[in-house]
C-alpha cells in the first residue's frame, strides 16, 4: 500500500520519496549525517525537520491539519 509520508534520517529517501508526488511529506529525523547536498531544500513545502521524537509527532499533527 503507498504511503503519504515518510520518516527517515537520510535525505535522499525523503528527496526520492517526495518528488515522486506533490502530495507526499516527508519527515527528515535530523542527525549529522542526514543532509548531504541532495537538494531537499527545493522541496521546503513538503518537507519536515525534526531533531527529536516530539517534533516529529508535531509534524505528523501539522500535515494531518493541512490535509482536512
Amino acid at each position: 500500500m503507498p504511503s503519504d509520508v515518510l520518516i527517515d534520517d537520510l535525505d535522499i529517501n525523503i528527496v526520492e520519496f517526495v518528488k515522486s508526488d506533490p502530495d507526499r511529506h516527508g519527515i527528515l529525523f535530523q542527525h549529522p549525517w542526514s543532509l548531504n547536498g541532495t537538494g531537499i531544500e527545493d522541496y521546503s513545502s513538503q518537507v519536515s525537520y525534526c531533531p527529536e521524537w516530539e517534533s516529529v509527532v508535531k509534524a505528523i499533527d501539522s500535515i494531518d491539519l493541512s490535509r482536512q
